[in-house]
């Protein structure tokens, strides 16, 4: 965005070794780590939403060896990496959106949103079903690939759906007291992927 708005060349070489470098950080499996060291291997001591009740490094299912992914990172990843592509054409940024999208299709549950890897019994990340949506909305609007906006209507409208019933979004599902709280983030992003699904005709 400050390449695009003042045209400044430092701008637009960093935005391409950034995307360079998270392509380059991207595990086999399409995910990428909560955190990561300079070396590019999962960062032990990298704090996870639920504290105590996570075990470390966590154990995503069907998440490849490395093991240590997390949802919302990867979400994250490919909004910023296809939102640049918008802006400028980085074709490492591109691929990686892709294989991330196909984990995030993977491993989404049945419910519409994704587990939250290493918590203790199958909790659920709440409050980023809105963020997941977004992505793979984005996903489908660059790829036109089917599977991104049905699993993006999935993790919508289990949001929603969760909203009506209990009234927010809780941060984890099924993790006291994680579930007793909210977290605002997941609302802004909500905004943003309500916006895309009604211009993507959903």
């Amino acid at each position: 965005a400050l390449w695009y708005h003042t045209g400044g060349g430092q701008y637009e070489t960093a935005a391409r070794e950034i995307a360079t470098q998270v392509a380059a950080r991207q595990s086999e499996d399409g995910s990428w780590y909560r955190g990561a060291g300079t070396g590019g291997a999962a960062d032990h001591a990298a704090p996870l939403q639920g504290g105590d009740h996570l075990d470390w490094p966590p154990a995503y299912p069907g998440a490849g060896a490395a093991g240590a992914s997390h949802p919302g990172v990867v979400s994250s990843a490919v909004i910023g990496l296809l939102d640049m592509a918008e802006i400028l054409a980085c074709a490492e940024g591109i691929e990686a959106a892709r294989r991330a999208l196909d984990w995030m299709v993977s491993t989404q549950q049945d419910e519409g949103t994704w587990a939250l890897p290493g918590a203790a019994g199958r909790a659920l990340w709440g409050d980023g079903a809105f963020q997941g949506a977004l992505a793979l909305f984005r996903g489908y609007q660059r790829f036109d690939d089917d599977r991104y906006r049905l699993a993006g209507e999935r993790a919508f409208d289990w949001a929603l759906e969760t909203w009506d019933r209990v009234g927010y979004i809780p941060a984890v599902v099924g993790l006291w007291p994680h579930d007793q709280s909210e977290g605002s983030l997941g609302y802004f992003y909500g905004l943003e992927a309500a916006t895309l699904r009604r211009e993507l005709g959903g």
